[in-house]
């Protein structure tokens, strides 16, 4: 199983680029996730946005407050950057870059508000970068990379979970406008599981549609995937990001999907040559 933060790239390709450009990101992202409290868990949507200091440490603007991190708050053990911060509320704050995909031109970050004594979490995804200005119109692309997905109990329960690393495939054809997909090679992380465990199945992106540089797509687990998670039913929904670089070159987004008794969030990045 490769670890998320290993992904390669993987190559096709792409034909009459000439005329990409990328444009700088809006300051805000819109950041996609779930909120937690002990009677349910429901999907939320917020403006976030995130910049690395040049002392070291992070600014993170979330849904109009300000949190500041110092460089004392970096894990410096880490690969990539992660920000622990505790509030004056009782509340813990988490910023971390994500693996998912390369950061040449683009990031994937995870934010996480944790209040153990109240039992509430918030967890979310967001994409930053250089936004694709014109994606190509003609050829095709296949990219690879990586998807995370967070599944809670709709009950309202923080401390119940699944979170799965999944490699992701995507093939994009920018001629129709179109794209789909798969992920695979799943290693999931429970509450009640002291390792992690690898298993098969799929979480297929189908209907997928490029719009400018933004795409949008259908997710839904397979039978096999539902099996080996545990799920009753396949947990569906939908999956929205952007592209990044010249070329279009990255792939960047968030998602939300559920099922009758769960609901989740992916964030995900996906690379072409």
């Amino acid at each position: 199983m490769k670890n998320i933060g290993k992904y390669l790239l993987a190559t096709t390709v792409l034909i009459g680029l000439a005329a990409c450009q990328t444009t700088s990101s809006s300051t805000m992202s819109i950041a996609q996730g779930v909120a937690t409290t002990p009677s349910q868990t429901k999907a939320i949507s917020l403006e976030v946005d995130i910049k690395q200091n040049d002392d070291g440490g992070l600014t993170a603007i979330i849904d109009g407050k300000t949190y500041e991190f110092s460089k004392a708050d970096l894990d410096a053990e880490r690969t990539r950057p992660r920000y622990d911060k505790d509030l004056t509320d009782g509340s813990h704050l988490t910023v971390r870059r994500q693996g998912a995909g390369t950061s040449e031109h683009s990031e994937l970050w995870r934010v996480q508000l944790r209040n153990d004594e109240a039992k509430t979490a918030d967890l979310y995804f967001l994409a930053i970068g250089e936004k694709t200005e014109k994606p190509p119109t003609t050829g095709t692309a296949s990219y690879r990379g990586g998807l995370e997905l967070l599944l809670r109990d709709k009950a309202g329960d923080s401390d119940v979970f699944k979170y799965v690393y999944s490699d992701l495939d995507l093939d994009v054809d920018f001629a129709t406008g179109t794209l789909s997909g798969q992920t695979s090679e799943h290693e999931l992380y429970a509450n009640g599981i002291e390792d992690s465990v690898e298993f098969n199945g799929a979480v297929v992106v189908s209907n997928g549609k490029i719009t400018g540089n933004q795409i949008t797509a259908d997710l839904k687990s397979d039978a096999e995937f539902d099996s080996n998670m545990g799920l009753a039913t396949s947990v569906t929904g939908t999956l929205d990001g952007n592209f990044f670089g010249y070329y279009g070159s990255e792939i960047k987004g968030t998602g939300i999907l559920s099922n009758d008794l769960m609901i989740g969030t992916v964030g995900f990045g996906v690379d072409s040559n």
